[in-house]
C-alpha cells in the first residue's frame, strides 16, 4: 500500500502547477507565448495566467517574455467564503489555521530546483524546506535527520511574528548545520462586485497567514531581504497560495539607463508579439525613449532588422547603453549580440524612404510624464501619417500604445484611408488604462508632397 501511495506521489510531483503575473489586459497574449514555448494548455485569470508543465522542462520557463513575476502553486482553493455572520476575526483565523493544511514539500523543492538553476546556489541549496515546530515532523525528513527536536509536542502557538528566539533556531541550526528560510508574505485581493467585497485589508491577511508561517514553520520573518516570497491572491472567494521562483520582477531585463518614461521589457514584448514579425522584416521604433521595444524585437527575433529613433537628444546614447547592457549579458551566456540603430530624428519627418519599413512598434507619448495633452491632438495624427508613407503598402503593420484615446481616435479618423484598425487590446499600466492598437496599412498610396 505504501508503495502505491508512493508511486502516486511521484506521478503527481512530475508535473508543476505555475502561475505567472502578467499586465492585465494582455493574458490572451501571454497565454500565446506559453501555448507556443511550452506547448502547455493555460488557463487565464485576471492579471495571471496558470499552466502546468513536467519537472523535466521547469528551465523552459525562464525563456518566458512577456510574464513579470513566476510563481509556483501550493493550493488553488476555489472556494473560500465566509458566511454572512462570520466576523472579520474569525475569517483571519481561518487564514492562519491555513499553512498547516497545505502541502508545501513539492512546492519547496521546485523552488530549490529552480534557483539552482542560477549562479547563485550557495543561498538556496542547503535551506531547510519546512520544519514543523509543533508536532517535531520535517517535511523533507532526509536533509535533517541529525537535526536534534526544536520545540515542545503541547506547544501553542503564541509568539508574535519575529518573534523566533524562543525556539532557540540559531543555536539548533548551528548544530545541525541547517538554513532557515527568510520570507515574507505578499497579499493581492480583487472583487468582481460590490457584494464580493472583502471584510479584510491585505495587510490583515498577509500578517495573519505570515504569523501562521512564522509560528508553524520557524521562517524567518524578513520583508526585505527575503530568500523567499509566499504569495496569497484572493479574488471574490477564490484564493490561491504560492511560491515565488523569481527574486525580482522581470520586466527589470534590458534596461539599465532608465528615462523618465522606460517601457516595461515585459510589455514591450507583448508589443512586438503582436506584431506578427516575420523574417526579414524592418521593424521601426520611431519614438524609442529608452530602446525597451527594439531590444526586446532584436532579441526575440534576430531574423529582423531594428531601427529607432528620438527626438529627445539623451535618447539615442540611452538605448545603446542599454543594447551594451544586453549584449554583454547574452556574452556571457554565449549568444549572439543583437544589433539596434539608433538616430535622433523627428518621429513626424522620418529620414527613411517611402514603403522601407515593414513593421512600426512604438509607444506615443500619454500627455503625463512626456509631451502633453494639448500637443498630442496635433502630434498622433501627423506621427501616424508620417507612418503611412514609411510603411509598407497592404503588407505593413503597426502596433501603438497610448492612453490618450480621445486623441488618438481623432488620428484614426483622420488616417482612415492608410490605416485600418485590427485589434484593440485595453490595458492597465501603473493603474491607467492604456490602448494597444493594432493596425494593417491599407493599399492606399501616399501622394507625393512637395
Amino acid at each position: 500500500m505504501a508503495a502505491a501511495e508512493e508511486r502516486v506521489d511521484s506521478k503527481f510531483d512530475e508535473f508543476c502547477h505555475i502561475c505567472a503575473t502578467v499586465t492585465i489586459g494582455f493574458e490572451r497574449v501571454c497565454a500565446l507565448e506559453c501555448e507556443r514555448k511550452l506547448t502547455c494548455k493555460v488557463h487565464l485569470g485576471r492579471g495571471r495566467i496558470y499552466f502546468d508543465i513536467p519537472r523535466t522542462e521547469l528551465g523552459k520557463i525562464k525563456d518566458l517574455r512577456s510574464v513579470e513575476n513566476l510563481f509556483v502553486v501550493v493550493s488553488d482553493i476555489a472556494c473560500f467564503k465566509s458566511s454572512a455572520d462570520e466576523s472579520v476575526e474569525e475569517i483571519l483565523e481561518r487564514f492562519y489555521h491555513l499553512p498547516e493544511e497545505l502541502n508545501w514539500e513539492s512546492a519547496i523543492r521546485i523552488w530549490k530546483e529552480f534557483n539552482e538553476f542560477s549562479s547563485d546556489i550557495n543561498t538556496v541549496k542547503n535551506v531547510l524546506p519546512i520544519l514543523n515546530l509543533k508536532s517535531h515532523t520535517t517535511v523533507a525528513k532526509q536533509e535533517i535527520e541529525s537535526a536534534n527536536p526544536i520545540g515542545s509536542p503541547d506547544e501553542e502557538r503564541s509568539d508574535p511574528i519575529g518573534s523566533v528566539e524562543s525556539h532557540n533556531l540559531s543555536v539548533e541550526q548551528t548544530k545541525a548545520g541547517i538554513i532557515l528560510p527568510r520570507f515574507r508574505v505578499t497579499c493581492t485581493r480583487t472583487h468582481s462586485a460590490p457584494s464580493q467585497k472583502h471584510p479584510f485589508t491585505s495587510m490583515q491577511a498577509a500578517a495573519k497567514f505570515g504569523g501562521a508561517i512564522n509560528d508553524q514553520f520557524g521562517w524567518i520573518v524578513d520583508l526585505e531581504n527575503f530568500d523567499l516570497e509566499v504569495l496569497l491572491n484572493i479574488v471574490d472567494s477564490h484564493v490561491v497560495v504560492g511560491v515565488s521562483l523569481t527574486k525580482e520582477s522581470l520586466f527589470r531585463r534590458n534596461i539599465v539607463n532608465f528615462g523618465p518614461t522606460t517601457l516595461r521589457s515585459t510589455l514591450a514584448y507583448c508589443l512586438t508579439l503582436l506584431a506578427d514579425i516575420k523574417k526579414g522584416d524592418v521593424v521601426c521604433d520611431p519614438l524609442c525613449g529608452s530602446g525597451a521595444i527594439p531590444i526586446e524585437c532584436a532579441s526575440e527575433w534576430p531574423c529582423s532588422f531594428n531601427i529607432s529613433g528620438d527626438n529627445f537628444h539623451s535618447a539615442p546614447p540611452r538605448t545603446q547603453d542599454n543594447v551594451t547592457y544586453v549584449n554583454n549579458q547574452r556574452s556571457a551566456e554565449n549568444k549572439k549580440s543583437v544589433t539596434v540603430e539608433t538616430f535622433l530624428w523627428d518621429a513626424c519627418r522620418l529620414p527613411l524612404k517611402t514603403n522601407a519599413v515593414d513593421v512600426f512598434i512604438t509607444d506615443l507619448p500619454f500627455g503625463k510624464k512626456s509631451g502633453s495633452m494639448v500637443k498630442n491632438w496635433q502630434l498622433y495624427p501627423e506621427v501616424l501619417f508620417e507612418m503611412a508613407r514609411v510603411c509598407q503598402v497592404k503588407t505593413g503593420r503597426a502596433v501603438i500604445l497610448t492612453k490618450d484615446k480621445k486623441a488618438i481616435s481623432k488620428a484614426f479618423t483622420q488616417t482612415a484611408q492608410f490605416w485600418r484598425k485590427r485589434f484593440t487590446y485595453w490595458i492597465n499600466i501603473g493603474g491607467l488604462q492604456a490602448g494597444v492598437y493594432v493596425l494593417q496599412r491599407t493599399a492606399s498610396a501616399m501622394q507625393n508632397s512637395s
